[in-house]
């Protein structure tokens, strides 16, 4: 059963800025979720363009512009529940963290496990990308 999470908040990076960032707000839209965006302070253009666009072809007015900023400390981490698909979580870190030799920028760099799961998520994982 698919519902909305309800404010979901999207962080783009300064490259491809227009791209990234409809890869994000466009799904989290089509769910229901309002969308908070962040994008980088290097090319906010991009975003204010598509709020512009968005609002042009009457989708609705959702939440207020305040600026925030996030610290994430690197980028793309993978965050794994114990309630998760074990086989898909492992088969789907190991694709995101070395596709292309890990050489994309959308390559997962950090892997979150819930502590019930983690020795044997690290187990599976060192399994496969060995």
């Amino acid at each position: 059963m698919h519902k909305p999470l309800g404010v979901v908040a999207i962080v783009s990076p300064w490259n491809l800025p227009l791209l990234l960032l409809t890869w994000k707000v466009a799904p989290a839209l089509a769910a229901g979720n309002t969308v908070v965006a962040k994008p980088s302070e290097i090319t906010p253009s991009s975003a204010t363009l598509l709020a512009e666009v968005m609002d042009e072809v009457g989708v609705p007015a959702g939440v207020h512009v305040t600026p925030i900023s996030f610290e994430l400390g690197g980028k793309n981490a993978a965050l794994v529940f114990a309630d998760a698909d074990f086989d898909a979580a492992v088969a789907g870190t190991v694709r995101s963290a070395f596709t292309n030799s890990g050489q994309i920028c959308l390559c997962t760099e950090r892997v979150y496990v819930q502590r019930e799961i983690y020795d044997r998520f690290v187990a599976a994982l060192a399994t496969s990308a060995g």
